[in-house]
């Protein structure tokens, strides 16, 4: 292509060319799989913000639930320690999904698990908030 002409021209000699080029495909070799996941993102998001602002910004790309039987209500027994965690404290009750499940590590591996008392619970049931797609308790 026009590029590899270029090269060759700004280059001068055959053997400094080719030794560039050798060098350059190495490192191409090397950063070639590093950009293949950056690229299927960027494909992602293609899709996403042209359903974002029908759904609003902040709706999540899967929906957590369509019907109330997709939400359980859902002690929280884990926390992670070295972040600030979301949706629930320890112990309390939240409505959680079984389609998009909540990972209550929230990624981190420190995460130690609480032996709660009683029912935080009960009485509760969860149901799908079709609008928000997602999971409340009621």
């Amino acid at each position: 292509g026009a590029c590899s002409m270029v090269a060759r021209s700004e280059g001068g000699g055959e053997g400094a060319v080719n030794g560039t080029v050798d060098g350059g495909v190495d490192d191409g070799v090397d950063d070639g799989p590093e950009d293949v996941p950056e690229d299927i993102p960027e494909n992602g998001p293609e899709d996403g913000p042209e359903n974002l602002p029908e759904d609003g910004p902040e709706s999540p790309p899967s929906v957590e639930c369509t019907v109330d039987d997709d939400c359980l209500p859902t002690i929280r027994s884990r926390i992670p320690t070295e972040i600030d965690f979301t949706k629930v404290d320890l112990c309390e009750c939240y409505a959680d999904s079984i389609v998009v499940p909540f990972d209550e590590c929230e990624g981190e591996e420190n995460c130690p698990t609480a032996r709660c008392a009683g029912d935080a619970c009960e009485g509760l049931a969860g149901v799908c908030d079709v609008e928000e797609g997602g999971c409340a308790l009621a």
